[in-house]
């Protein structure tokens, strides 16, 4: 086989000298290329060819078995149950740093010879992914650069950065910017002992199809992955909520466990590139509002008081300096009571609301806001002690003494 042959060629010339099914998927088991049919096929090669990836029960038991840990011709069993009723050779196609996708051989029984074709077959096809992946990884290595210098808090870096972008043709026509900033938690797992930031990656691919393909730069920077959103027009909350939602979905559908220790926050529209770094810290709050809050998607507009409690509150406060009858109010109070309190504070006194908050009677919240008031000598009568004492209850989220989610 000569080197430098398209993948789908090499597939083709690899089942047809075994005569066999050959397919070769990425490292996510999302298809790339496979050849025609021969009498091996199974339900469980049709459904990855008709849907384009291997998914669902198959896709965890490929996984399970621990294919992303392979370093050598690997047989998979048939297992009926889930469609697979061929046996399976798994050629993992590595390069010296990463795992670039699988050749699948359907049937187990392979001759010396018919391996040879297959190890030489696989190797080509490695070759192949090995160059498009460097070149891919250049391509991404520039753009993650550009990202992160136009979010820069140096004003010289981001407008040269800005100027490059233009240059290179990426948001040439956009007039108005998002940022989404998507953070996983420190001690988060995968499942299958992926990086996290490599799911996101993969997740984010998937979702920005369509609309946002040739609009979009994304970077991992530091501990968050982030993704910059070009329009011509003001991007609309609900868009960019929209493919945050994706992004998750996707994250939920590759690891579910990445995804419940994940939040991404959203920025609000700005009007160029080169102050794109204030939606970016918009989101970064935002993402601070849903820890806070047990949110996975949290724009930074929707929630304009935690926003503003999240960026004020940047440090523990220390005990002396907060007055004693906010202080003691975790040791003297119920956090029931607590939280009734701070409904009632959001609902601007409006027991109505308020009850239908909780769940509980109207009566019930006059006698226990009474009982509150009278045995904290707080008067919720007071604008300076209803400002002062719903600040520091909001504010409780986004502190050690968070009330339980």
């Amino acid at each position: 086989m000569p080197p430098g042959e398209p993948i789908q060629e090499l597939i083709e010339q690899i089942a047809q000298t075994l005569q066999r099914s050959v397919a070769v998927d990425d490292p996510d088991l999302v298809l790339i290329g496979s050849s025609t049919h021969f009498e091996d096929v199974d339900e469980a090669r049709l459904s990855s060819l008709v849907g384009r990836k291997i998914t669902g029960r198959i896709r965890d038991h490929v996984l399970g078995r621990g294919a992303k840990s392979w370093k050598e011709l690997t047989v998979v069993p048939a297992y009926p149950e889930i469609g697979m009723t061929q046996d399976r050779l798994c050629f993992p196609l590595r390069s010296r740093y990463e795992l670039l996708g699988f050749m699948w051989v359907l049937g187990q029984s392979i001759t010396d010879d018919e391996r040879r074709i297959a190890l030489d077959g696989a190797e080509h096809i490695r070759q192949a992914l090995a160059r498009q992946t460097q070149s891919m990884t250049e391509s991404r290595a520039e753009s993650e650069a550009l990202l992160s210098d136009v979010l820069s808090p140096r004003m010289d870096t981001r407008s040269r950065a800005a100027q490059s972008m233009r240059e290179r043709g990426m948001f040439a026509e956009a007039k108005s910017f998002v940022v989404l900033s998507v953070i996983i938690g420190e001690k988060s797992r995968s499942e299958f002992g992926e990086p996290p930031v490599d799911i996101v990656r993969e997740a984010f691919l998937k979702a920005s199809q369509g609309r946002w393909r040739s609009s979009c730069a994304s970077a991992d920077l530091d501990s968050e992955f982030t993704v910059l959103l070009g329009s011509r027009t003001s991007i609309p909350p609900a868009d960019s909520h929209s493919l945050a939602e994706s992004i998750h979905r996707e994250i939920e559908r590759l690891d579910r466990r990445i995804a419940d220790a994940m939040v991404i926050g959203i920025g609000a529209n700005q009007p160029n590139l080169e102050t794109a770094r204030e939606s970016h810290a918009q989101a970064s709050i935002a993402v601070k509002v849903g820890r806070a809050r047990a949110l996975s998607v949290v724009a930074w507009a929707d929630h304009p008081a935690d926003a503003l409690i999240a960026a004020l509150l940047k440090d523990e406060p220390e005990s002396s300096l907060i007055p004693p009858a906010l202080r003691e109010l975790n040791e003297t109070q119920r956090e029931s009571t607590l939280l009734l309190v701070e409904a009632f504070l959001n609902h601007a006194g409006n027991a109505v609301r308020t009850a239908e908050d909780m769940g509980i009677h109207r009566t019930t919240v006059y006698y226990r806001i009474d009982r509150f008031e009278a045995t904290t000598g707080l008067d919720l009568n007071d604008g300076s002690t209803r400002f002062l004492l719903q600040f520091w209850l909001g504010s409780r989220h986004f502190r050690h003494d968070s009330p339980p989610k």
